[in-house]
């Protein structure tokens, strides 16, 4: 990393532990929940980590070439070796009010770490929280454009919005102007993730996640489509079709991708499904070259042999 994105990594880890201790101290975040918080900021200080790449593979495969990103995972590690799982120490930092410094630290070593190595295009995770400040996007807006040339991350860089509380304003004005001037592009991530939640409550209600698709009419330009829904649809319980028309009739432009794919079969299943675009899963080979042939192979075999998925 150079060393003006290196000081302004540090600035900003610094910030976030100094903010992190001030409210542990005056007691507006527990002790114990602040511990693996502070672990977490430790070692992004000292270097202790990295970003795995875990790809959107294109599922029609019509030609082999990737046009879609890969999504960046953050992975810190303790000084011993041993793996921080990140999701409760960042979700301590976001119920602090601390997540958007934390945030803007991340994307910039990420961006950085995509670049260095030629990893782009990339997407990368931020709080649903930031997504109804202004002055969140603002500040990412400036940061992108103070430390990355326009050239190197121009159509290059998707930002994911999680599922957590997205408000009814999602700062149209300043996401509209960072897709204008520096061609960014946004993907929903999880997208119908509460239908198991209200299917076991027999209450009627439909995902919440309508809402936030609607919130960002014009702006979205992915769908992912929650793990646990496409699992569902592997094993014949729920029905995509629907679920794809609606998203379609809202974003008739967006890109659907479907998450938690385990193998070549189902990627392959998942590309003759309608609407889908292209998949991704934690059990598909880093490789995309690799998982490309995998993927013709199935193409040229389908459909596979019963079982297979």
């Amino acid at each position: 990393m150079p060393n003006f994105r290196i000081q302004a990594f540090q600035e900003l880890i610094l910030t976030s532990h100094v903010n992190l201790a001030q409210k542990t101290a005056a007691g507006l975040v527990d002790q114990k929940e602040a511990g693996p918080a502070f672990e977490l900021l430790e070692a992004l200080r000292d270097g202790r980590f990295h970003f795995a790449i875990e790809p959107w593979h294109d599922a029609t495969h019509k030609n082999g070439i990737q046009h879609y990103p890969a999504e960046l995972l953050l992975r810190a590690r303790l000084s011993d070796g041993t793996p921080i799982k990140p999701l409760a120490p960042i979700t301590t930092l976001s119920q602090a009010g601390l997540q958007s410094t934390f945030d803007q630290a991340i994307l910039l070593a990420g961006i950085d770490q995509a670049l260095r190595l030629k990893q782009m295009p990339v997407s990368i995770n931020t709080s649903a929280r930031n997504m109804a400040s202004a002055s969140f996007w603002q500040d990412v807006s400036q940061l992108l454009q103070s430390y990355f040339p326009v050239h190197d991350i121009q159509d290059r860089l998707t930002f994911e919005v999680t599922e957590d509380d997205l408000a009814d304003n999602p700062c149209r004005a300043v996401l509209m102007e960072m897709k204008e001037r520096l061609g960014c592009t946004f993907a929903i991530d999880d997208f119908y993730h509460d239908r198991q939640q209200h299917l076991e409550q027999n209450d009627g209600i439909d995902s919440g996640d309508w809402q936030r698709l609607e919130n960002l009419r014009g702006i979205v330009d992915f769908v992912k489509i929650d793990g646990e829904t496409i699992e569902a649809a592997m094993r014949k319980e729920f029905d995509l079709d629907p679920l794809i028309k609606r998203i379609k009739e809202i974003v008739p432009g967006a890109h659907i991708i479907t998450e938690r794919v385990t193998n070549e079969h189902q990627a392959h299943y998942l590309g003759t499904v309608h609407g889908i675009d292209a998949v991704q899963g934690l059990h598909l080979t880093e490789d995309r070259n690799e998982f490309q042939r995998q993927l013709f192979g199935a193409a040229n075999n389908f459909p596979p042999k019963p079982g297979s998925f």
